[in-house]
C-alpha cells in the first residue's frame, strides 16, 4: 500500500470556488442532505480522477471479510460472492479465502472496480446490509 504522506493532491474543491453555499435541508429521511443538481454531470461518472488508476489493475480494490469461525457470516459471505457474480459479470472476483491468508486477519474474498459505473451499483454505496465487513482501497497509478 501506498504512504498517502507522500503524495500532494489539490484541493478537492478545485472548480467549485465562489459559489453559493450548500444548502442545510434535510431530505426525506431526515437523515441525508438535499442536493441540487449539479450544472454539467462530472468526467468521474466516466472514469476514475488521477490518481487513481483506469489501468488493467482495476482503481478500486474490495475486501469483503467476515468471522470464518461464524457459520451464519461464512454462509452470507459464500452468497454474497455467488450474487455478485451473479448480479455484476464485469466486475473481477477471486476465490473465497476460508481463512485468513497473507496480510489480511479473517476469511475474506476480493473484488475489483474498473469504472465508476455512472454512480450505480453495488460499489456507489458502500452498503451490504449484511454481516460481512467490506473494506475499498484505492490504487493508484504509480509514476
Amino acid at each position: 500500500m501506498s504512504d498517502p504522506s507522500l503524495y500532494t493532491y489539490e484541493s478537492p474543491l478545485k472548480g467549485y470556488e465562489g459559489l453559493e453555499p450548500l444548502p442545510n435541508e434535510k431530505a426525506d429521511d431526515g437523515k441525508s442532505y438535499v442536493t441540487p443538481a449539479a450544472a454539467k454531470k462530472s468526467e468521474a461518472y466516466n472514469s476514475f480522477v488521477a490518481p487513481i488508476t483506469n489501468g488493467i489493475r482495476g482503481g478500486f480494490d474490495i475486501h469483503i471479510y467476515f468471522l470464518q469461525t461464524d457459520a451464519e457470516e461464512t454462509k452470507f459471505a459464500n452468497q454474497l460472492w455467488e450474487r455478485i457474480r451473479r448480479e455484476f459479470p464485469e466486475l473481477r472476483i477471486y476465490r473465497v479465502w476460508d481463512k485468513p491468508i497473507g496480510p489480511h486477519p479473517l476469511a475474506m474474498f476480493e473484488v475489483n472496480i474498473f469504472t465508476p459505473g455512472g454512480g450505480e451499483g453495488p460499489y456507489a454505496k458502500g452498503d451490504l446490509d449484511g454481516a460481512a465487513t467490506a473494506l475499498e482501497f484505492e490504487n493508484v497509478q504509480e509514476d
